[in-house]
This record gives structure tokens, sequence and C-alpha cells, in this order.
């Protein structure tokens, strides 16, 4: 079988497709419900113009981040060869230890923010405080449970999925191995229809990275096409995607928004300065991740708070906080790594 080559063209393309992953998943974290709960107790609405607006940036440019990581993912993992224990000890180091650090960082944090009393009411909201919850609950606060809650620190439910994935990648190894062209076409059946089972996005997701692999198609494919062509179906396609809601089209508008962010690499890589800026912040892409999504929450409760909830200042919290909160969670992990490098490498799991 021929080895998949990553280039170093290639390997710096995907950092900053992971970089441009993570802005997207941070602004899918920033939309807010028609209907925004402030402490369990007092809510308002949203106006629907600003609503229109928070959807298509959110609810459909975005939706391509978390399958984008997916995607990675599997290629990173498929790439070459590699014996199970060898696979699954690497995975404990990277992903099983990072997400009980982070998860558990979280809970401690809603443990001490739930007793005191100025903030008991926005971090319990209508839910059981943790520390009376039983067994069953504090095993759902680490994702563990039926149908797979979410945990605590919820954009982790990534990193659980990818876990409970990978224990199986020896069958989907086989199979994109023999089958790489019915694999590949099975995917994406699979995905553009509502057939719904247990870690559905994850397991697809990676068979259809295996199936790339396996097939030799690179990042580089989509480079010959015309950026300016692209962006201009990419728009229109936006559109359509924001105005119909349809669930097939809108996992056609995911694999045509991946296509266009690989394709964007490509015109970032090739001018030096934006590509050494990209790579650069980048290598804060894990601690935005695991940091985002409870910064950014407590942000909004606190703007909701204390500043008028009149749409204009609604939409500039919407586009300024999660820049703001990519900012903070950047430095935090430049100044976590320089105080203290081995809890830093351990906590992101040597990346």
């Amino acid at each position: 079988m021929d080895i998949y080559t990553i280039s170093k063209e290639e390997s710096e393309r995907i950092n900053i497709l992971k970089y441009i992953a993570i802005i997207l998943v941070v602004f899918i974290h920033a939309y807010a419900t028609e209907e925004i709960i402030m402490d369990g107790t007092d809510t308002f609405v949203l106006s629907q113009s600003l609503l229109l607006f928070e959807n298509l940036i959110s609810q459909t440019i975005a939706r391509c981040g978390v399958p984008l990581f997916f995607f990675i993912s599997s290629v990173l993992l498929f790439r070459k060869q590699r014996k199970y224990s060898e696979t699954i000890f690497g995975k404990i180091r990277t992903l099983l230890v990072p997400y009980l650090i982070w998860n558990s960082l979280w809970v401690f944090i809603f443990i001490l923010l739930q007793n005191i009393d100025s903030c008991a009411s926005f971090f319990s909201g209508n839910n059981t405080p943790i520390l009376q919850r039983s067994l069953p609950e504090w095993l759902e606060l680490y994702g563990i449970g039926r149908n797979l809650p979410c945990p605590q620190n919820y954009p982790l439910w990534f990193l659980r999925d990818l876990m409970i994935t990978v224990l199986f990648f020896p069958v989907i190894e086989i199979v994109s191995n023999r089958f790489p062209k019915q694999l590949l076409a099975g995917s994406v059946f699979l995905l553009l229809f509502p057939v719904e089972f247990p870690l559905k996005q994850a397991v697809l997701w990676l068979c259809l990275g295996a199936s790339i692999v396996k097939l030799q198609i690179h990042i580089t494919a989509l480079d010959g096409v015309s950026l300016w062509k692209l962006s201009l179906i990419y728009l229109l396609c936006t559109i359509i995607t924001w105005i119909t809601e349809n669930t097939v089209i809108d996992v056609l508008f995911i694999f045509l928004g991946m296509a266009y962010w690989v394709r964007v690499t490509k015109a970032i890589f090739d001018i030096p300065k934006y590509r050494a800026l990209f790579l650069e912040l980048s290598e804060w892409t894990f601690m935005i991740y695991v940091a985002h999504e409870l910064t950014l929450t407590s942000l909004k409760k606190i703007c909701w708070k204390l500043l008028p909830t009149e749409p204009i200042f609604l939409l500039i919290e919407y586009i300024f906080l999660p820049v703001a909160v990519i900012a903070g969670c950047s430095i935090f992990g430049a100044v976590f790594k320089k105080c203290a490098p081995w809890m830093y490498s351990v906590s992101t799991g040597e990346r």
C-alpha cells in the first residue's frame, strides 16, 4: 500500500485550517436562541433581524467547523499504519488526559461559582447544583450516560466521540483498505440523509477521511480551482442554504464549506506574512477549543445583564465577544506555556 505522505506545506496548511475551524466553532457557540434565559427567571427575546444574521453566521457558514476537525483527525490517524496498542496509548495521552483535566476544571469552576451567592443563579439556573447531584448525574457531567450526554465543558463532546470511535479504527482501516470508493460514497450518502445512529458524525467523518487517505487525495487537490470563482459559488450557496433550511442542502453546503476553506489555506500559505501570522496563531488552537465556551457564555451573560439589550448592542456583542475570547484564550495559552511548560504540555496532550 502506498504511504500517504504529508508534505511540509500540507502540514502547515492543516494547522492553518485548524485555526480557521476553531474560529468557526467559537462563532457557533456565540449563537443565541430566540429567547435568552438570563438566570432561570429573567428572559428577553431577540429581534428577528438579529436572529437571521446569527443564523447566517453561526448556523450556516460556521457549521463546517466541527466536520473539519473530524476530517483532519481522520486523515492524521489513517495516514500511516499503526499498531492498535500504540494508537490507543497515544490517544490516552493526547485525548483522554486533556479531556479529564479540562472537564474537571470546568466542574470545579461551576461548583465554586454555584456556592457564591451573587453568581449562583447564573451558573445553576433551574438545574440541580453539582454538589447535590447523584452519581449517575456526576457521570453525565463527564459525558457518560444514556444517549451520550454532553460533558460539563460542552465542546469536549468532540474529544469524547473521537475517543470512542478510535477504539474501532482497525475496522474502519480494513474496510477503507479494501473498499475505499464504496466507503467514501456510503459515508457521503449517510451524512446527506437523516439516518440517525450513535456517534454518527464521528464515525462517518472518520470513514470519509480514511477513504480520502486510501485514495491518495491530498489537501492540494483543490489548488487549481480559481479562488474568486469558488468564492462566488460559496456566496451564492450560502444564501441558498440560509433561506431554504433543508437538511440535505445543509450537509451539501458543509461539504462545499470544507472545500472552500481548504482552498483558502492555499491563498494564505502563498503570502509569507499571512502564513507566518496564521501559523503563529494556530499554536493556540487547542487552548481556544477547551477554554472558549464557558468564557464566552459568561461574558455574554455579563453583557446581557449590564448593557442595554437593544439589537444594536446585541449585534456588537455577537461580533466582538468571540474575537475577544479567541484573543484572551490565546494570551492565556501563551502565559500558561511560559509559566508552566510541563503542565501545559500534559493538559494539551503534548500539542
